[in-house]
């Protein structure tokens, strides 16, 4: 049997600024990915290779939950039928405000199936940015 991951670039931007990203962070071209072509891309995808019967799609960035949580959840409506055992994750930097779409997102779409990554002084190497995390020094 044959698992197929898939890497869904939701934006190029970010919030932040990381110096170890490979993303342009905050100045990533702006804007989101196309929601009728992702979903034609999957169904192209399906066609093309009905083999797989496993697949795991991850939101991915910049901050991929930058973008409109409607359009993530519609791209997860239409492709969810698409694979016998398809999960959806997130792969995210977590240094946003918590609102009901976001949280829709992760508990709903992704089914609490999320990454982060977090380097002390790296991430955040001044208190500006590390307050946009909420944590406390």
């Amino acid at each position: 049997m044959k698992d197929l991951m898939v890497y869904l670039k939701t934006t190029d931007t970010c919030q932040l600024h990381c110096d170890h990203c490979f993303t342009n962070g905050k100045n990533g071209k702006k804007g989101w990915f196309d929601v009728d072509k992702t979903i034609d891309f999957f169904n192209r995808l399906k066609q093309a290779k009905p083999e797989f019967r496993n697949a795991n799609v991850s939101f991915h960035g910049g901050e991929p939950l930058l973008a409109p949580a409607e359009m993530m959840t519609e791209v997860w409506h239409h492709v969810s039928p698409l694979w016998e055992n398809l999960w959806w994750s997130v792969q995210t930097n977590l240094t946003f405000e918590l609102n009901s779409d976001k949280l829709f997102v992760l508990d709903k779409i992704c089914n609490k199936s999320w990454g982060t990554s977090w380097d002390r002084n790296i991430r955040w190497p001044n208190s500006k940015k590390e307050q946009l995390s909420g944590r406390q020094s």
